[in-house]
């Protein structure tokens, strides 16, 4: 793995920021984030959920509002 002031540069990717939140603090972050934002992280995280709204329209007949994201991402990640 490729190191950057002393930090796997990995971990230094934009997206893994928010996996060593507390909840509150991660609910807290993402209260700043918006729909697509959430929508991209949970793309990137779970390659093989259903979040995109022509997927999510298809699947559940209704898009993922950002409630509902925030809800998910603090479900994957606690």
């Amino acid at each position: 793995m490729i190191h950057f002031d002393n930090k796997p540069l990995l971990a230094r990717h934009p997206n893994f920021k928010i996996t060593t939140l507390d909840e509150a603090s991660l609910r807290a972050e993402l209260s700043g984030w918006s729909r697509a934002d959430i929508i991209a992280w949970l793309e990137w995280n779970d390659p093989n959920g259903v979040y995109a709204d022509r997927a999510s329209m298809r699947e559940f007949g209704a898009v993922l509002t950002v409630e509902e994201g925030v809800e998910v991402v603090v479900t994957q990640l606690t």
